[in-house]
């Protein structure tokens, strides 16, 4: 009996300490967002940082260019501002970075002309009934 009783409180911790790690796979202690604007000679890209809790230093990297800091308390914001070149009818993809403890956290703006998506490719399958089916992949 007492055997049965402690495998059960047993389980009970296992099952506890297990169904508190979370899913979530390690990431930077820092919250990237990357805003642009139209300004004479193509787009001010800002990208701003603010780290989730105190880190020891933060390395903030923008189309390019670098820029570090030292101690930063969580929730103290830090930015690094630059100018990018679009030729007139065309558009650029703008990675900016935030690394910190380790970890690196990145964010992508678009500035001038969107993108357009190219058509998935498809294959027609003709079934033994005479109808035609269409697969994209």
């Amino acid at each position: 009996m007492r055997f049965v009783v402690l495998t059960l409180l047993l389980g009970l911790f296992v099952g506890r300490a297990t169904a508190d790690r979370s899913p979530r796979k390690p990431s930077a202690p820092v919250e990237v967002r990357v805003e642009s604007k139209a300004v004479a000679g193509g787009y001010e890209v800002r990208l701003v940082a603010i780290p989730t809790r105190d880190v020891p230093a933060i390395e903030l990297t923008l189309a390019g260019k670098q820029l570090a800091f030292g101690p930063t308390t969580a929730g103290q914001r830090r930015e690094l501002v630059t100018t990018v070149s679009v030729r007139a009818g065309e558009g650029l993809d703008v990675v900016g970075s935030a690394r910190a403890d380790g970890r690196n956290r990145a964010e992508l703006v678009r500035v001038g002309k969107v993108q357009q998506r190219a058509a998935k490719p498809s294959t027609v399958y003709t079934l033994r009934d005479g109808r035609q089916i269409r697969e994209a992949r």
